[in-house]
């Protein structure tokens, strides 16, 4: 039975419910607009006054019904509420298995009715971006080329290297110690990210894409 999984717990597997709807918002990017007295329309300046597009968080809201019994059903919500309601975790659907939501989840509505069928409602204010389940890592020996390659959301990534190394990408220099390092100004953006590496050790990049 397709569902979502809240956490470590699965909708269906571990609650008996039953998904009949969902629905996953596209978040808002965040807009940058000025009224000019005498001017048509308004003036954006989002392009202008930051690098990149940030966006709100998004609303994700799954629909459930299942099977009670009046002597089960308050038990059996209690430990709804008890596992899911003001926390905030993971939720991953079943159709999409190999990413997740990263949300603060809450037990918005529930009902049940003299037929034995109960009804509930769980929303989740959720990060803007879906991430990967896996980072994604990459790895060289000694001196070459690594190319990254990312995914929509912009991201900076930990960077180990066993020996003293050089990074250039693209005007940023960095010369990093043996260590595991994040530098500021290496920030991978949607496609290939060229890192040119100099060192006799082996450099490890470690990252989490995410995607609208």
């Amino acid at each position: 039975m397709l569902g979502v999984t809240f956490g470590n717990k699965h909708s269906y597997d571990d609650y008996g419910l039953i998904l009949t709807e969902y629905e996953v918002s596209s978040p808002e990017p965040n807009r940058y607009l000025v009224e000019v007295p005498g001017r048509n329309g308004v003036l954006d300046l989002t392009a202008s006054l930051t690098p990149r597009i940030t966006y709100e968080n998004r609303t994700i809201q799954f629909a459930f019904t299942w099977k009670s019994s009046p002597e089960n059903y308050e038990e059996e919500l209690q430990t709804l509420l008890n596992d899911l309601h003001g926390q905030k975790m993971h939720v991953i659907l079943d159709s999409d298995p190999d990413r997740y939501f990263d949300a603060f989840l809450t037990v918005s509505s529930s009902t049940f009715s003299g037929t034995q069928k109960a009804t509930v409602v769980v929303t989740g204010d959720a990060d803007p971006f879906k991430y990967n389940n896996t980072e994604t890592v990459e790895t060289l020996s000694g001196s070459g080329t690594l190319i990254c390659e990312n995914d929509r959301m912009e991201v900076i990534p930990e960077i180990t290297v066993t020996s003293e190394t050089t990074i250039e990408f693209g005007t940023v220099t960095a010369t990093l110690a043996a260590g595991t390092h994040r530098v500021a100004n290496i920030e991978f953006t949607e496609g290939d990210n060229e890192l040119e590496i100099t060192g006799s050790g082996t450099t490890t990049i470690r990252y989490r894409q995410g995607r609208l």
